[in-house]
């Protein structure tokens, strides 16, 4: 083989990865990913399967190695030269230049070749008749490998089956094999250090007999130059769409390829794949006007290339097209059906036009390192189930609204954009913003893409009243980014992070939600909030439930606030804080989650004040290797309040004895109020020593005492409920429970649907659509107590709930306080846009007169008119 055998033995290897190019890494954690513009794993990477037995390499070397023995073996016949047509029967060797016929069909009985080629200026025609190969044997049909080049070869007309190789070639130019045929082959047409050929209307189909035959190619070229595969036919090289050992077209380290008009259906592992290997040059490529179907892997993979990609048809497949290009042109490919990505680019400076995606589980796919990755020429007649790709490069003042409809709207190095009023879906993120400035989102939705909205390299930008539904891997994501807002946003349904924050500073996070996460990509380490290498973070007014993991999840962070947040039921932590400095948890309910309720791990200078952590299993607070911290004014109520797993320097467990309501209503500000679910806590069994402190101090540890700890208050209780669920389709079955603390000995409870409850943890099912009320009123011996959530359960029809109606009103006399469910909108005379759909309560105030409520029902697209609202004066 020659000083070759290098290229062959790397080649091969990289040829054969190609199958599974990008495949193999391992999904990391968001941990361990900080490369790259986009965080985080592909989720949909493909599964990595290993090639096993027959590779290209193996067939070739075999070839040679047999047709170095067939010379002197006396059964092989040796062509005569001359003038004219000759016959020959196989098997043969032709050692001179001519026209040559083949006049018999030939069945190997063992290692075989039927036509070895060793001369140039060879034309041989098949005449219609097959070289059958032997199951248990290599064996090739036409084969042609010599120590001085071959060229000026022709092939027509010729069949194999069942062999190793149909037609196996080593350095040859200007070479022709047409209207060739090849069932069951492990390779159809094979060839290496190749110039000028071209390979034309032929078919190779079927996969090799038994699976444990290792991989299938159709065609496979190696290190060749000006090489056009045109209107051949290549059908079911694999057993099956799980197969990732065949491939109908390989290319390897090679240029100047057209591969054009040919039709390949699988089942196969990848269509039409090409890499240049180790040569730093790109491969020059056109592919045009191909149709293929059923691939297991890609239709269309090209690593380093140069080109064009045009006029395609990839359907019903895994990954349609994959291109790792720069400079490179797409247009008008139509991608259809694929599982997993419909069009993947990653490279820089790629134009599409005219290409056509429908029902691909993520339409588009863009990925990189740099601003340049992003850098294209993308028009809107590229079509993503009929709606457009926004593209927005280097703008000032672009708006994008319901007119454009958007399937994605990616933004690169541009400023003060609007994007609003969009449903985005099925594609690598619905809006992805990368190095821009100065930007407004408002009312968009993302249904099914891999995540919802990406922050790059991003400064100034708001995101408000905008939901990400059934994301395949993250919600809302901030990366290297500065003084965002994210308020009222929500995140359901998604397999990964609801909120992703990396290496960002100044983050709002208000008023929003993650909840609710599900499969196909879901892993154990998935969290409502994900916060990393980050400064002056804030979530406040926040919901974070159900997660697979821990509801928000704070690591190698600085001045992170959590606030009048609601952690619940997730599976591990409520929230987890690692190697942070100086942050703080306050006013936060953290009920239910299957192990801690705060876990803080290698922590300095932190505050925990006026939370609420109730029946999480494992423990209330767990401290591993903590310092400088205070915990105070906290409502403790699990079996075990504090787990210490190593010795930690002491805490503050309380303040100095202050005046003022504290977190049991109690008169002053002190220490925690310590209690268990079974009624016997500290707090709950010591006596108030008449300030609202208990008679006695509670030692957590040898090193850690609450010298200030909580009693109940002798008149006062604290009424408070949660749900298992607030929102869903009819009929809606919610299990409220009462949290309120004290001994309540009596509940009314009000649903807002015009029934009620004295249960104490009441089941009740809602038949009908709207926002509904919920109030618990509580009496104990002592005193009672009421507790209301407005608009607290959200009943519809399985719609992105959010602002979609019109409220006007006014009051005599005008510039009355508009409140909405306890919110302030603004002043009478009112019209307010953006109204979420639903029952609300409304109440006006106006100094000097009565306060006035009334309910109502803002209809989905409508205006909801409340008539002039009289206001009574006081006295």
């Amino acid at each position: 083989m020659g000083s070759e055998n290098h290229y062959w033995k790397v080649g091969i290897c990289l040829i054969v990865l190609l199958l599974v190019a990008q495949s193999g890494a391992e999904q990391v954690t968001p941990r361990e990913e900080k490369t790259g513009l986009i965080p985080g794993p592909d989720v949909l990477d493909l599964k990595n399967t290993v090639i096993q037995n027959k590779t290209t390499e193996s067939i070739l070397t075999s070839f040679s190695s047999m047709q170095q023995k067939i010379l002197p073996e006396d059964q092989y016949a040796k062509a005569v030269a001359g003038a004219g047509w000759h016959e020959v029967s196989m098997p043969v060797v032709i050692t001179s230049p001519g026209m040559y016929r083949i006049t018999n069909d030939y069945t190997a009985t063992g290692e075989e070749i039927g036509v070895a080629i060793h001369s140039s200026d060879v034309y041989l025609d098949g005449n219609g008749h097959t070289f059958r190969g032997s199951p248990s044997s290599e064996s090739y049909g036409v084969g042609m490998s010599h120590e001085q080049n071959l060229s000026n070869i022709s092939i027509t007309n010729f069949s194999t089956r069942d062999c190793t190789g149909g037609i196996v070639f080593e350095r040859v130019s200007d070479m022709i094999v047409t209207n060739t045929h090849h069932i069951r082959t492990t390779g159809g047409i094979i060839g290496n250090l190749v110039q000028n050929l071209e390979i034309s209307n032929n078919t190779i189909t079927d996969s090799i007999a038994t699976s444990d035959q290792g991989s299938t190619f159709g065609i496979t070229i190696m290190q060749g130059s000006n090489i056009r595969i045109e209107g051949n036919s290549i059908r079911n090289l694999s057993h099956g769409m799980t197969d990732t050992d065949s491939a109908a077209i390989a290319l390897f380290q090679s240029r100047d390829m057209k591969i054009i008009r040919n039709e390949i259906t699988g089942p196969v592992s990848g269509g039409i794949m090409s890499n240049a290997g180790f040569d730093a040059e790109k491969i020059s490529v056109e592919i045009a006007d191909n149709l293929i179907t059923n691939t297991g892997l890609y239709g269309i993979y090209i690593d380093n290339g140069l080109g064009k990609i045009s006029n395609n048809t990839v359907r019903n497949g895994t990954v349609g097209i994959e291109l790792h290009m720069d400079d490179s042109t797409v247009i008008h490919n139509s991608i259809h059906g694929n599982l997993q990505r419909g069009l993947s680019i990653l490279g820089e400076n790629l134009t599409l036009s005219g290409n056509i995606l429908t029902e691909n589980k993520c339409h588009l796919y863009i990925e990189g390192d740099s601003d340049e990755n992003f850098l294209h020429h993308i028009d809107h007649t590229n079509l993503l189930d009929g709606k457009s790709l926004i593209y927005i490069r280097e703008q000032d003042g672009t708006d994008i609204g319901p007119t454009e409809d958007p399937a994605m709207v990616l933004a690169v190095r541009s400023r003060n954009l609007s994007i609003h009023d969009v449903t985005t879906g099925n594609t690598m993120a619905g809006i992805l913003l990368i190095n821009s400035s100065d930007v407004s989102v408002s009312k968009a939705h993302d249904l099914g893409s891999i995540n919802g909205f990406i922050a790059t390299n991003v400064n100034r930008c708001s995101i408000t009243d905008s939901s990400v539904i059934n994301s395949s891997l993250y919600g809302f994501i901030a990366r290297n980014s500065r003084e965002m807002s994210m308020e009222r946003c929500h995140s359901s349904g998604s397999s990964g992070n609801g909120f992703y924050l990396l290496n960002s500073e100044d983050i709002l996070i208000n008023g929003s939600y993650s909840y609710d996460f599900n499969p196909p990509y879901l892993e154990d380490d998935t969290f409502g909030a994900y916060i990393d290498f980050c400064r002056n973070i804030s979530f406040q007014n926040s919901i974070f439930a159900k997660s697979p993991d821990s509801g928000m999840y704070v690591t190698n962070s600085e001045g992170v606030l959590v606030k009048k947040a609601y952690l619940m039921e997730n599976q591990n932590h409520g929230i987890a804080m690692m190697q942070c400095t100086n942050s703080s948890i306050e006013e936060s309910l953290i009920i239910n989650n299957s192990r801690v309720g705060i876990t803080l791990d290698f922590l300095t200078g932190f505050t925990i004040r006026r939370n609420m952590l109730i029946n999480n299993s494992q423990a209330g607070l767990l401290f591993l290797d903590v310092f400088n911290g205070t915990i105070t004014d906290n409502v403790l109520k699990n079996t075990e309040n504090v787990q210490f797993v190593w010795d930690s320097s002491p805490l503050v467990w309380n303040t100095t004895l202050t005046p003022g309501k504290n977190v049991v209503h109690g008169p002053n500000l002190g220490g925690n109020f310590w209690a268990t679910p079974d009624g016997q806590g500290f707090s709950e069994t010591h006596a108030n020593r008449g300030d609202g402190i208990c008679n006695a101090t509670y030692s957590i540890n040898h090193e850690n005492v609450d010298y200030l700890p909580l009693a109940i208050p002798p008149d006062e209780m604290i009424v408070n409920f949660t749900a298992n669920q607030t929102s869903g389709v009819p009929p809606l079955t919610v299990q409220f429970q009462d949290l309120s603390n004290g001994y309540p000995e009596s509940w009314n409870w009000t649903f807002g649907d015009g029934t009620g409850s004295s249960d104490q943890n009441p089941v009740h099912t809602y038949t009908g659509t709207g926002r509904y009320t919920v109030t618990l009123e509580a009496a104990e011996e002592d005193g009672q107590g009421i507790h209301r959530k407005f608009a607290y359960i959200d009943v519809n029809h399985g719609r992105v709930t959010g602002p979609s109606g019109v409220l006007m009103m006014n009051s005599t006399p005008e510039n009355g306080s508009v409140f909405i469910d306890g919110e302030l909108i603004g002043s009478t005379p009112l019209e307010r846009a953006g109204i979420p759909a639903g029952i609300h309560e409304i109440m006006i105030t106006h100094d000097g007169y009565m306060t006035w409520s009334h309910q109502i029902t803002v209809q989905q697209g409508q205006i909801t008119l409340v008539p002039t609202v009289r206001l009574r004066k006081i006295g």
